[in-house]
């Protein structure tokens, strides 16, 4: 009995000394006060004694409209999260294309690009479109430049490595769907099997049947587009990414017939694959654009 006495003794002063050396410093044991036999608990400390503790504690009060918030997707699902229009349109006009690594840039002739890579950096499809034009007169040589227009025969001969350049930074800055080869893999489809009536209505070129007519007739791709000079009213071509279809540009004439379309897009920067279909002669409806690569063979035009 006297052993087991000095042993309790002894276990309760070593738990006297350890509560003692640590209750007076200590601020995480501010709740806990010594005794002369063991340790007790006391009231915990107020919440707002640690200002961090007293925030993840309070409670917001409940307001007259509750919000629902979205899942977070958890990491390695493949459910992906689903974006409002709101946030689609903000990502198609902001930072998404300056994020993108350049694509590479070659030319045979020297000719400048940075002009039609910043206007599809910006966004501004209407400046690129006319750019890629002046910059398709520019590659076609010394004849093509003092003449201000390409004839379709000169199309196939435009420098390769000029002319997947400029597909290239179509494609890269429209997420892939602008383009020459873009359109090539429309005119080729099955279907469209290299119809320009077919070709025109499903990259909205068109707007309808021609005049007097309450339906497209076979062959006939109805009513053109009318198009203006950059920054002019009364354009009707679409030049917003979200809205656009597939393949809607860059433009190429085909008010004076599709040759120029059809060599353009027949041009081996764009793949070996034969462009399908038969060039038409004329294209009924009004022009795409007035002059800039000409429509066959003509000068430049004035618009209707």
């Amino acid at each position: 009995m006297f052993r087991m006495s000095i042993l309790q003794a002894v276990l309760a002063v070593s738990l006297l000394l350890e509560a003692s050396a640590f209750a007076p410093t200590s601020s995480f044991l501010r709740g806990f006060t010594a005794s002369p036999s063991c340790l007790t608990i006391s009231a915990p400390p107020a919440a707002s004694s640690y200002p961090s503790l007293s925030m993840a504690m309070t409670t917001p009060k409940a307001s007259g409209t509750s919000k629902k918030f979205a899942p977070l997707p958890v990491p390695g699902s493949n459910t992906p999260v689903k974006k409002t229009a709101e946030e689609k349109e903000k990502e198609d006009k902001e930072e998404w294309r300056m994020d993108l690594q350049e694509p590479e840039i070659e030319s045979e002739c020297g000719a400048d690009y940075v002009p039609l890579l910043t206007a599809l950096k910006l966004g501004n499809y209407e400046e690129a479109d006319q750019l890629t034009r002046d910059l398709l007169i520019f590659i076609g040589g010394e004849k093509t430049r003092s003449r201000g227009f390409v004839y379709f025969a000169e199309a196939p001969l435009l420098p390769m490595k000029d002319m997947q350049t400029i597909d290239r930074l179509w494609r890269a800055y429209s997420k892939g769907k602008f383009g020459f080869s873009v359109q090539k893999d429309i005119w080729n489809s099955k279907k469209v099997q290299g119809d320009f009536n077919k070709f025109v209505t499903e990259i909205a070129w068109n707007v309808g049947p021609c005049g007097g007519c309450e339906k497209q007739c076979s062959g006939c791709p109805g009513t053109l587009k009318r198009w203006t000079a950059v920054g002019s009213r009364g354009n009707e071509y679409e030049y917003d990414l979200v809205k656009a279809k597939k393949g809607h540009l860059p433009l190429t004439s085909a008010l004076r017939g599709t040759y120029l379309l059809k060599r353009l897009l027949s041009h081996k920067a764009f793949g070996d694959a034969p462009v399908q279909g038969q060039a038409l002669v004329t294209a009924k409806g009004t022009e795409l654009f007035p002059g800039s690569l000409g429509g066959g063979g003509g000068g430049p035009h004035k618009p209707p």
